[in-house]
């Protein structure tokens, strides 16, 4: 099976130094237990955690892609994701046998949010 990237990259841009001040990392802008919490965390809260630093930084949030791997059944979890602004989902599938089932379901999802 090929390994799937992670759904939200981590913000890091190894330039990992701790302002003293402020208490974020001057690379990613984000507080060391945001840092110790990513590689555990929701796709939702990675979510919160950009809109954070989106609004530190003044910047538009809506201007960051979110994406997220899903699975299971859409009506579960589609419509907490497209709230926390997600817009690019993966589903991943293995072999030998790739069903894609679980796909045919989240476009006939995403497909009944446009009617």
């Amino acid at each position: 099976m090929t390994a799937i990237p992670p759904a939200v990259p981590s913000p890091c841009v190894a330039l990992c130094v701790l302002d003293a001040a402020t208490g974020w990392c001057r690379g990613c802008g984000r507080t060391i237990d945001e840092i110790m919490a990513w590689g555990t965390a929701s796709d939702i809260r990675k979510g919160e955690i950009l809109d954070g630093y989106c609004r530190d930084l003044g910047r538009d949030p809506r201007e960051v892609e979110r994406s997220a791997g899903v699975e299971g059944d859409p009506a579960a979890s589609g419509d907490a994701l497209l709230d926390a602004g997600v817009t690019l989902l993966t589903v991943g599938t293995g072999g030998p046998d790739f069903d894609l089932g679980p796909l045919r379901e989240w476009l006939a999802w995403r497909d009944d949010l446009s009617r």
